[in-house]
């Protein structure tokens, strides 16, 4: 086990089409994958995706929207749950899509922040190999009426992310989210 860029890597030499300069498959790959085969391409993907981006050093880079992302669209690591994974926050309903327009955060600027926070909770907050995040999105208050063209844009964007180029570390053991007195706290907390 060793730290390879931003994630935690076991050496995978065993592969078909392992190049001996390669770097090694990340064990969340490795887990988020049916075949090694298709953990290598996807890591070899993000590994193109990352150099692009500039994640590497996106933590060393001043965040200029981080505090009003924070007030306009509040999302939060927070404790663990029962199980001892993080918690990370997301409340839509809460968004001020007008106030960020005003701030000027656009759809890259935010979609920047998304890696930036991703970023800092998997090399800062959780860089343990194995660590898991419980994702709690609760869409109390959210409606039809917010959603706009640059909303859309940084959901897609977030999407690609997600699905292709970040490997699952996140907790699967979530049921629905109920909007509206979701209870979810109590849930986390064990009491529901």
């Amino acid at each position: 086990v060793r730290l390879v860029g931003s994630e935690m890597c076991i050496r995978d030499s065993g592969a078909p089409g392992a190049a001996p300069d390669e770097p090694p498959v990340p064990a969340n790959f490795l887990r988020a994958e049916p075949t090694a085969e298709r953990a290598r391409a996807r890591w070899q993907q993000t590994l193109r995706w990352r150099a692009d981006e500039r994640v590497d050093v996106i933590l060393s880079e001043p965040n200029a929207v981080f505090y009003a992302l924070k007030a306009h669209y509040p999302h939060y690591l927070h404790l663990p749950d029962k199980e001892g994974h993080l918690t990370y926050w997301e409340l839509p309903g809460r968004l001020n899509l007008g106030a960020l327009k005003k701030l000027g955060v656009d759809p890259s600027r935010g979609y920047r922040h998304y890696v930036w926070h991703t970023e800092y909770t998997w090399q800062l907050a959780a860089p343990k190999e194995g660590a898991q995040a419980t994702v709690l999105f609760d869409a109390a208050g959210f409606g039809w009426d917010q959603l706009s063209f640059e909303l859309l844009e940084l959901i897609k964007r977030i999407v690609y992310f997600t699905n292709q180029v970040r490997a699952l570390r996140r907790a699967p053991r979530l049921g629905p989210a109920r909007a509206r007195g979701s209870g979810l706290a109590g849930r986390l907390a064990g009491a529901g």
